[in-house]
C-alpha cells in the first residue's frame, strides 16, 4: 500500500455487541468503540476502547456480530 493523499480518518458504526474479538477459541463482544491514533499518509493504529475488559497483548482477530456494523479508514479528500 502506498501513501495516501491525506490523514485518514476512522469511519465506524457502534452498537451494543456490534463487534467480535475472537482469541483462540473464545470471543469477546464489543461495542464498536475503536480510537484511531499517530495517523499519517503511511500509517495509522487502530485501538479498542480501554473500557472493553480485553487482556493486554493478546492476540486475535476483529470480526462483525452485526449486519450494521461497519469500520473502515478513509483518506478522501
Amino acid at each position: 500500500m502506498g501513501a495516501m493523499r491525506a490523514i485518514p480518518s476512522l469511519d465506524q458504526v457502534t452498537g451494543a455487541d456490534y463487534y467480535n474479538y475472537y482469541t483462540g477459541t473464545q470471543g469477546t463482544n464489543l461495542d464498536g468503540v475503536f480510537i484511531l491514533e499517530h495517523a499519517m499518509l503511511t500509517q495509522a493504529n487502530i485501538y479498542f476502547d480501554p473500557d472493553q475488559s480485553l487482556t493486554a497483548a493478546q492476540s486475535g482477530y476483529l470480526k462483525t456480530n452485526n449486519n450494521a456494523a461497519y469500520l473502515a479508514i478513509s483518506a478522501e479528500l
